[in-house]
């Protein structure tokens, strides 16, 4: 029981951090992690260059690791 209150919790934390963060961070970061698309595919689809991919997923993981950090105090 408590093992899913915290899982519960964790993944509210979550879900509340990609929903603030920028549009098209979230939108690779979701391409990448959930749909496992390859930097050259998230490319492709959305009609950006590779090196725009790897900044907007930088963005995201700097977006999550400060907001899961500041939601854990």
């Amino acid at each position: 029981p408590e093992e899913s209150l915290i899982l519960a919790q964790t993944k509210s934390e979550l879900e509340r951090v990609l929903a603030s963060m920028p549009r098209k961070a979230r939108q690779v970061f979701y391409y990448r992690r959930y749909d496992g698309l390859s930097i050259k595919d998230i490319s492709s689809r959305m009609n950006i260059s590779e090196r725009m991919v790897f900044k907007y997923m930088r963005t995201a993981m700097q977006s999550l690791a400060v907001g899961l950090k500041r939601e854990s105090k």
